[in-house]
């Protein structure tokens, strides 16, 4: 059985929308001694800081903006920008939503890097968060649903651990997501790589704690 190499709260999300802001708050929980409560008023609170316009949820940059208002180092590794593509957006948004989805990525991404995110433009592989999680750092990632929940949507999940055959992880989405989830190094593997085939940029942020500060501190540099 795979044991957790860190120790993050689990939060289920109360909406639809809000994986990205429940993986949050896990995350500030986890590290930061002044954290979000765990509580929905807190997970709308991140929502509006990091949704992009027009999109109920949010891609790396946005993500990675409450965790710097918070004073955690942020690492972004995401494949590609814009994150989404115009044609899909505009399979399910007007033009105009669409139009301000991409702009509001673009912004989250400037302020982002302008307040000390590191950037990491490449597709994250298992490798890399297992080398994360030795380095202290709490891997947040942008999975397919298609392997729990069947649907065929972008999805973030907080990792904890990962041995030679599993990885745990929590998901936050009820009812198949839950605490503790775990899935073959094989099946995680695929529900990264699953965002390739949904034409949506392949993302993680991880995020850790300032040296001499918070619940968790690094192991090492980088």
């Amino acid at each position: 059985m795979v044991e957790r190499a860190l120790d993050v709260p689990y939060y289920e999300q109360t909406s639809e929308f809000t994986c990205g802001p429940a993986c949050v708050l896990m995350t500030t929980a986890a590290l930061t001694r002044d954290p979000f409560e765990l509580a929905r008023v807190n997970e709308f609170k991140v929502w509006r800081r990091c949704c992009l316009i027009g999109i109920g949820g949010t891609d790396a940059f946005g993500f990675a903006l409450p965790l710097l208002d918070r004073g955690l180092d942020v690492r972004i590794v995401n494949e590609k920008t814009p994150t989404i593509p115009r044609e899909l957006l505009l399979g399910f948004l007007t033009e105009q939503d669409a139009t301000l989805a991409r702009w509001s990525s673009k912004q989250a991404r400037e302020e982002g890097l302008a307040e000390g995110a590191q950037l990491d433009e490449h597709a994250p592989t298992l490798a890399d968060v297992e080398q994360a999680l030795e380095r202290g750092w709490v891997p947040n990632c942008l999975v397919g649903m298609d392997e729990v929940h069947g649907e065929e949507i972008p999805h973030w999940v907080v990792v904890l651990g990962i041995d030679e055959d599993e990885v745990l992880f929590h998901d936050p989405y009820p009812p198949r997501g839950k605490a503790e989830l775990t899935r073959s190094r094989e099946s995680f593997a695929k529900m990264l790589s699953d965002l390739q085939e949904m034409d949506a940029s392949r993302a993680m942020v991880l995020a850790r704690s300032p040296p001499g500060e918070g619940a968790l501190s690094a192991k090492a540099d980088g």
